[in-house]
């Protein structure tokens, strides 16, 4: 079997599991799932992301002085926007959406920064331009890093 045919079978197999969790408290794992493979991301990154973000909570919300952040991957608006969202706050709340828009904010970051995974999460908690300024988060960084070591060893689980 080719390698494109195999990895559109994985996704069919996810979304099929997705769909089949629907309702249930588990769906979200397979839709992070769905999006990290479609993107080309390694799943257990995706699942540190929402673990450091949200820690797994889809209702997770977080205002600070300018930024409110929303969901599982404690997404804001703008990045959301940025990728072509056009529904509301509200609505980021919702697993599916809010992992379809986290997804795909971070792979842009990967591709805005060469596959910088460190730059990437980086500028994904503390914004592009920052990043681009010099600024680090390594505390942040290192706990997406540890998180997806556990998860990719096997002494973690989501």
């Amino acid at each position: 079997m080719k390698n494109s045919t195999v990895v559109l079978l994985a996704i069919g197999l996810v979304l099929f599991l997705a769909r089949k969790a629907e309702g249930s408290s588990l769906n979200w794992k397979y839709y992070a799932k769905y999006e990290a493979i479609k993107n080309h991301i390694d799943p257990n990154l995706v699942y540190a992301i929402i673990l450091t973000e949200s820690s797994g909570n889809p209702n997770a919300f977080r205002q600070d002085k300018t930024v409110r952040s929303i969901g599982l991957m404690q997404i804001t608006m703008q990045a959301a926007r940025q990728m072509g969202y056009r529904g509301t706050e509200q609505g980021l709340f919702n697993p599916k959406t809010n992992i379809y828009y986290g997804v795909k904010y971070f792979r842009w970051l990967l591709n805005h920064y060469n596959n910088d995974m460190f730059k990437a999460l980086a500028a994904y908690n503390l914004g592009v331009g920052k990043v681009d300024k010099g600024y680090r988060d390594d505390r942040y960084v290192n706990r997406v890093i540890s998180y997806y070591k556990d998860l990719t060893l096997g002494r973690r689980s989501i």
